[in-house]
């Protein structure tokens, strides 16, 4: 199939407005989820501070681990925030900000303390936890993936075959390590609401560069049909002056070389007819 000019001029300025919207569009994602990432890494920084903090109060008034070693309860309440007993209604959250008493509230179903203290054995987490939490998402809340261990890497809250693949930060009382905090590796973004709000700026940013491509279709649309009736005026002119209309014009009012070539083809043209002209008087002149 043969294309026209203008069908390659629309083509031409169609195709890099929409390689230049993708790039963009790319980076602009891309930068998105970084600085999310970011601000996500370093609020989750801050809320391991704030567990170690009340780990060192717990350690330095009961002068040891002693009693936080199989205590489920008073693990999980340094963890959700609640200082002497939980509320009467689970919270609704996705995962719990060590800052607030009561965590945050979201979408996704939340994970009940009551269910972790009901949770047999002496693993923390159990494997009954890793296996569903791994099975419905691949990730795991915050609360389930830290671990405790005393000052010679022996578990209180924690387990060890989870060690390598966790990140440990110890804990200093008085210049002296008496445990160690260890969060179980997994992705930065895990609670919902994070998930949900990355995924409506890509969502966004797809509607956004449509609309830019669908913009750029009738930008290129229009700079096309200016480009090529130009041209289309210069070939009927040419078509004319071969079929011997030397008096046929382009009409064009431009600065640009269109505009140059336009007056060079009128000038050829009052060429063309002054010879035609002077051929017809000397045919006659002959005639006489």
């Amino acid at each position: 199939m043969k294309l026209g000019i203008r069908s390659k001029f629309f083509l031409i300025f169609l195709s890099l407005s929409t390689v230049i919207v993708i790039i963009m569009l790319l980076s602009t994602r891309w930068s998105i989820h970084k600085g999310f990432t970011a601000y996500v890494e370093d609020r989750q920084a801050r809320r391991i501070e704030t567990v170690s903090e009340r780990l060192l109060e717990y350690y330095e008034r009961d002068n040891g681990w002693r009693d936080l070693a199989g205590n489920r309860q008073a693990w999980l309440r340094l963890l959700f925030g609640f200082e002497r007993r939980f509320p009467d209604h689970e919270p609704r959250h996705d995962d719990v900000d060590p800052g607030r008493g009561h965590g945050e509230h979201g979408h996704r179903r939340p994970l009940p303390y009551r269910l972790l203290l009901r949770e047999g054995g002496d693993n923390w987490p159990s494997d009954r936890i890793l296996r569903k939490l791994q099975s419905e998402a691949p990730r795991l809340p915050f609360v389930v993936r830290l671990m405790l261990f005393d000052e010679k890497h022996q578990p209180i809250h924690g387990r060890t075959d989870q060690l390598p693949n966790s990140d440990i930060y110890p804990l200093v009382s008085e210049q002296k390590t008496i445990g160690y905090l260890a969060l179980i590796r997994g992705p930065s973004l895990t609670d919902s609401g994070q998930l949900r709000f990355i995924a409506q700026q890509h969502t966004g940013l797809v509607w956004i560069g449509l609309g830019i491509i669908l913009l750029s279709a009738l930008i290129s649309i229009y700079l096309a049909h200016r480009l090529v009736t130009p041209v289309q005026r210069f070939r009927k002119t040419a078509h004319e002056l071969a079929s011997g209309d030397y008096q046929s014009r382009v009409s064009i009012d431009r600065n640009d070389e269109l505009g140059e070539l336009a007056q060079d083809i009128n000038q050829l043209a009052k060429s063309l007819q002054a010879h035609e002209r002077a051929r017809k008087q000397w045919v006659a002149d002959i005639a006489h």
